[in-house]
């Protein structure tokens, strides 16, 4: 969810899952794509993003891809990325 923001931003995972539920089968790769797009009328100078993963996702094979910008990450508490 995106909290105070005008902008175009979203999160999308694939692949969606099967059924209502969506779900997803064991050692099935998930991608994700995260954008973010400043269209305001000032600089974004820290833009933060937050993710609780399910306690099923195993938090080590997670895969940093490519950016358009630098960014760093991290997880902290239970499994929040």
């Amino acid at each position: 969810v995106n909290q105070g923001a005008y902008d175009p931003n979203d999160k999308q995972g694939f692949p969606l899952g099967y059924g209502i539920n969506h779900y997803i089968k064991p050692r099935t790769t998930l991608e994700y794509t995260i954008r973010f797009q400043n269209t305001g009328t000032d600089t974004a100078f820290h833009v933060a993003i937050r993710d609780t993963l399910s306690t099923w996702f195993d938090i080590t094979s997670i895969e940093p891809g490519v950016s358009s910008h630098h960014y760093t990450w991290s997880v902290t508490g239970s499994n929040i990325l």
